[in-house]
């Protein structure tokens, strides 16, 4: 933990030239021996761990979220055969089981955000171990938001679905992508003020206003909205201007005047071309941890988050999403741990 705390007290102006840790590198990839890996997904773990610790330290009241994260939370199939072949004699009384819950990171965190869990493409095997493992996060205390785009004809189900399981339901019915402020009025709309995530009725997850033209239109439209927790990110705007302290203050009330509660999107194991670390000669290969451009979208790359310089970044941007006066963070882009356990296959 102490790496991030010492990254985090630098000011925010390094973002854009990060800090070389004197610590060890991780093998490269090529270097990995294929039988034996590393545990990508426990690493991924300790990142996240250290994150959420620095944050809780320094504000107990700070909210984290962990898009994507029932999945990083349980232990899989890949996880579960690398620790027989790494130790063949293990205990297995005191061994995690297979799709056993990583109590540690649980309980750390706030809540974690679920894409797809009621209109999504899970097969019935898949929904029903997400549904458990959400279902033990939520026995610890913890929140469980959910974002299904939905045809019009089935929202409603996916918002009673939701609801009837306790959780925060984000059910755009007129967007394919959350780059859109829907028109209509939210679910439940509350006059409340919101003085945690518990006390939120309904939910705005806006992570590109890019479409909504300059960062002043795109502020405007956030501002008009009655939503009890809005997840954005820190960039705003056609040109992903960054939001300053006093725009995110405003932010905070909603439109009928209510103090509700604002978290920034944070990505973990993607790096996006044109972000506030991002150096113009940068490309895959250069620096060696952006090792692979996503087939999807030439302006993001995966990163090995492993590596130093990566995990400077990492925590020179929550220092400063926590400088700028959000309420919380949702570590978004998770999932490059899927990279590596495709790389090096087990079975």
């Amino acid at each position: 933990m102490h790496r991030f705390l010492f990254l985090a007290l630098l000011l925010p102006l390094a973002l854009a030239q990060p800090v070389q840790a004197q610590v060890p590198a991780p093998a490269a990839l090529g270097s990995i021996n294929p039988d034996r890996p590393p545990d990508f997904r426990a690493e991924l773990r300790t990142i996240l761990m250290e994150l959420t610790l620095y944050a809780k330290t320094r504000n107990r009241a700070f909210q984290v979220l962990l898009r994507d994260g029932a999945v990083i939370l349980e232990k899989d199939k890949w996880e579960f055969v690398l620790e027989e072949i790494m130790d063949p004699k293990l205990n297995e009384d005191k061994r995690v089981p297979l799709h056993g819950l990583m109590r540690p990171l649980a309980r750390a965190i706030d809540g974690v955000v679920e894409d797809g869990l009621f209109c999504g493409d899970d097969t019935p095997a898949q929904l029903k171990a997400r549904l458990q493992t959400l279902a033990e996060v939520q026995r610890l205390g913890k929140r469980v938001l959910t974002i299904d785009t939905c045809a019009a004809k089935v929202a409603n189900d996916a918002l009673a679905s939701a609801k009837k399981m306790g959780a925060l339901p984000y059910v755009p019915t007129d967007v394919t992508a959350l780059d859109t402020i829907p028109a209509s009025r939210p679910p439940d709309e509350n006059p409340k003020p919101i003085a945690s995530l518990d006390d939120a009725r309904n939910l705005l997850v806006v992570l590109d206003t890019r479409r909504l033209g300059p960062k002043p239109k795109a502020l405007v439209a956030l501002l008009e909205t009655n939503q009890d927790v809005l997840i954005l990110d820190v960039g705003q705007g056609v040109t992903s201007e960054a939001l300053t302290k006093q725009e995110i203050y405003q932010l905070k009330f909603k439109k009928i005047g209510s103090p509700r509660k604002v978290l920034a999107r944070m990505p973990i194991t993607i790096a996006q071309a044109g972000a506030l670390y991002w150096k113009p000669t940068w490309r895959e290969g250069n620096p060696a941890w952006l090792f692979a451009t996503d087939p999807t979208n030439p302006d993001r790359f995966y990163v090995d988050y492993r590596d130093a310089e990566w995990k400077q970044i990492l925590g020179l941007y929550l220092a400063w999403v926590m400088d700028l006066g959000f309420d919380g963070v949702m570590f978004d882009d998770t999932g490059g741990w899927r990279h590596f356990e495709t790389v090096f296959p087990l079975d």
